[in-house]
């Protein structure tokens, strides 16, 4: 016997999340020792999923730069739980050559506890920051051909540890993201639920 049904509880309706479904062509790409990620995923596809693991040999950060040299100039959305010098410094180039045009950033609200000049540098370089509770390792690059959202196990750090993830290059699934980060961006409820077509 139960404690409580559904039936009987106030909150059964509320729904604490969002998905978006899709179908298009998949692969699977697994990275070996000193493998660059141009020699194990090769070039990106405009409308494909692609699964990859990383075997430790590349950062979150060299993925992002990896997408930008094949999409050129692009707004960039990003989450990530932590962030390091190198992936700062990579964003701070970015903007400064162009590379990327408009750079918008969540980060768990402890950055400025664990990284103090870390979050300084972004809030100066940042078209908008904002600090949340956030765990969430996406990336959204969007410019007039390209949408790729990347999201994976990896944060915005240098490590040697295996990480997975998942690059899909389509515009449905980069806006649905990119939807969810602006509403938290400005303090709305992105998680309030609602039907997505």
């Amino acid at each position: 016997m139960s404690l409580f049904t559904i039936e009987n509880s106030d909150n059964h309706e509320k729904v604490f999340g969002s998905a978006v479904h899709f179908k298009m062509r998949t692969e699977a790409m697994l990275g070996r020792a000193r493998k660059s990620i141009s020699e194990v995923i090769g070039n990106l596809e405009k409308e494909g999923c692609l699964m990859y693991v990383s075997g430790g040999r590349w950062s979150a950060h060299d993925l992002r730069f990896w997408v930008l040299d094949q999409t050129g100039p692009a707004d960039v959305w990003m989450s990530t739980w932590a962030m390091g010098e190198d992936s700062a410094r990579m964003l701070y180039s970015g903007l400064e050559t162009g590379l990327i045009q408009k750079l918008y950033c969540l980060f768990d609200r402890r950055l400025p506890v664990r990284k103090a000049k870390i979050m300084q540098m972004a809030q100066h370089i940042c078209t908008k920051v904002s600090l949340v509770d956030c765990h969430a390792k996406i990336t959204v690059i969007k410019n007039a051909e390209w949408a790729v959202t990347i999201c994976g196990s990896a944060n915005d750090t240098n490590n040697k540890r295996i990480e997975g993830g998942v690059i899909i290059c389509s515009k449905e699934i980069a806006d649905f993201n990119i939807n969810w980060m602006e509403k938290q961006l400005n303090d709305g409820d992105p998680f309030e639920w609602r039907k997505i077509d």
